[in-house]
């Protein structure tokens, strides 16, 4: 698995918990990743989102390398 933790407002302390599952594999026993997507609040993990990669690609391993990126929005 692969972990990337994320400052959204910058208060030097992780809101934002990605977690990379390259090796998932789907119900038909395919190979395709998944990301979840954790929120820390009051030192507790919540789950929010679960992030699917292409569906008709095997061995794609979505969520293998995840990163987080600065404000984009220049």
């Amino acid at each position: 698995s692969v972990l990337c933790s994320v400052d959204v407002n910058r208060d030097s302390i992780t809101d934002v918990l990605l977690v990379g599952a390259p090796t998932f594999m789907n119900e038909y026993k395919k190979e395709e990743g998944q990301v979840y997507m954790f929120s820390i609040r009051d030192g507790i993990l919540v789950q929010r989102e679960q992030l699917e990669g292409p569906k008709s690609l095997e061995n794609t391993r979505f969520g293998s390398a995840i990163v987080e990126l600065s404000d984009i929005d220049l």
